[in-house]
Formats: structure tokens, sequence, C-alpha cells
């Protein structure tokens, strides 16, 4: 349970981050560029416009990757590289509805996804042009929480061998315990009967003494 709480605290902390940080990139993003990326390529200046922005914004906090997709889910840019472009967000395979989520203006956090090994969290937020989606910025990041769960559940398995092992001692001692405790029950039991049966012994005896000296007196 407790593991379950933290593990559910620090998604939910990364995922507020990568959306505030998908949210503050989109509103940096106009929609002209969006418009002049569509129809130029690199040969417009929104193109170049995107480009500084997402390479700014991927060296400055330490995404794995930036990207700037029009209106249809198409990469205008991606700090991945030049080979994306025109092409669907890999996304849209990766997470699937998270795309069409954020192009029905709707920011959205997806879950954890595995990529070249990396398992990463995706920000998706919208691009607007007068209220209607322009666009979708996407930024992704290694999970950066997952080491600190690790350790965290390496503690806890410790703290639970620690604890079993503390709990099967102290059953032992307790057997133990109560052997030696009813082994002395025993011992006291038969010492009282002995002492029982020594003032029994001493009852008949005086008894029969009594009589025997009067005998013994007429006799």
């Amino acid at each position: 349970m407790a593991y379950s709480g933290v593990r559910n605290a620090l998604a939910d902390e990364f995922g507020r981050r990568l959306e505030a940080l998908a949210r503050t990139a989109a509103s940096q993003v106009s929609a002209a560029d969006i418009r002049d990326a569509q129809l130029l390529g690199e040969d417009g200046s929104g193109y170049l416009a995107l480009q500084v922005l997402l390479e700014e914004l991927r060296s400055s906090t330490g995404l794995v990757s930036a990207a700037a997709l029009d209106s249809g889910g198409l990469v205008l840019y991606d700090t991945r590289g030049a080979e994306h472009q025109r092409e669907r967000s890999p996304l849209d395979s990766l997470t699937p509805g998270a795309l069409s989520q954020a192009l029905a203006g709707h920011p959205v956090v997806t879950p954890v996804y595995r990529l070249q090994g990396n398992e990463l969290r995706a920000g998706l937020a919208t691009i607007l042009d007068d209220r209607r989606v322009a666009g979708v910025l996407t930024v992704e990041s290694r999970v950066d929480y997952l080491p600190v769960l690790a350790g965290f559940r390496r503690t806890m398995l410790l703290a639970a061998l620690l604890s079993a092992l503390g709990i099967a001692v102290l059953a032992v001692v307790n057997i133990r315990v109560a052997g030696s405790a009813a082994r002395l029950e025993r011992r006291l039991s038969r010492a009282e009967n002995l002492a029982a049966m020594g003032r029994l012994t001493a009852t008949l005896a005086h008894e029969i003494k009594n009589p025997l000296a009067i005998i013994r007196g007429s006799a």
C-alpha cells in the first residue's frame, strides 16, 4: 500500500509538470508560424521560429524531444531530426488516443511507454488559432521518478523481510518461553503434590502414633 501510494503520487506530480511545460511551450507558438511551416516547409520563417523554440526548449529542460504538429497530426518540426517531417506523429501509435484527444482541444499526458529502450511519457498541448485548433505541441521526457521508485521499493522489501524475520524470531522465542513456562508449571505442580503427600504422611503417622503410645503404656 505504501509503495502504491508513493508511485501514484510521483506519477501525478510528474504528469502535472509535463502538462504545464507543454502548455507553456504551446502558448509561445503562433498559429501564423504553424501555417507558414505547413505551406513553405523549411523555407518559411515559421519553420525557423519553430526550430529555434523547440531546440531551445529541449536543451534547457533536458527533454528527449519536442515537436510541433499541424491540425492533422503531421510533424512540422521534430527535434529528433528532419526525417520525421510530414509524417504522422509516432505518438499516434505509441499512445493510442492521446493525439486525437489533443487535436480535439484537450491537453493530455500519456501513460508510460517504451521507445528505443527508454521509458517515456509525453505531454501534448493544443496550439490555438482564435479558439480553433491550429496544431499540437508535444514534449517527451524520460520518466525520472522510476529510479527513485525502484529504490523505495527495495527499501520496502528489505523492511518487509526484516519485519518477517523479526516476527519469526519473536515467534520462536515465544514458543520457547511457553515451553519453559509449561515445564516450570509441571515441576511446581509435582513439588506441590509431594509436599501435600508429606503433610498427609505426617498427619497419618501422628494419628497412628498416639493410639500406639496409649496401647504401649497400658501394656
